[in-house]
């Protein structure tokens, strides 16, 4: 598998891992798992490189469903879809205060559900 894709892999940033898990998957090779290995992420220390991150790997997902156009699913267009909701809701603050009090509903319930829901999960209170 590695031999023969070796140049494939090399220009490739982010998208390697989903990439060659499909590769894997197409070519019905076996896939283990090893609950006790470890994987190290490097943390990003400041807000312009998490965006950094973020628009890289939706770039890598692009990417990916150009090659393989099957392995886009409506999962990946939730962050572009929440980030139109971000915007559509803060201009609606210059159009309406009704529409912007919805706004702020949805968004306080969504993030008191998150709230809620990781409260509950980890017994924290």
């Amino acid at each position: 598998m590695f031999s023969e894709d070796a140049r494939f892999f090399h220009h490739l940033l982010v998208e390697k891992d989903i990439e060659l898990s499909i590769r894997m998957f197409k070519k019905n090779l076996t896939v283990k798992l090893f609950p006790d290995a470890y994987v190290y992420h490097k943390r990003r220390t400041n807000f312009k490189s998490f965006i950094r991150q973020v628009f890289r790997f939706g770039a890598a997902r692009i990417n990916i469903f150009y090659r393989h156009r099957t392995e886009l699913k409506i999962t990946h267009l939730f962050p572009s879809a929440f980030l139109l909701f971000l915007i559509a809701g803060l201009a609606s603050a210059f159009v309406s205060t009704f529409l912007f009090k919805i706004f702020l509903g949805i968004i306080g319930m969504y993030y008191g559900a998150i709230f809620l829901i990781s409260t509950m999960k980890e017994k924290s209170m």
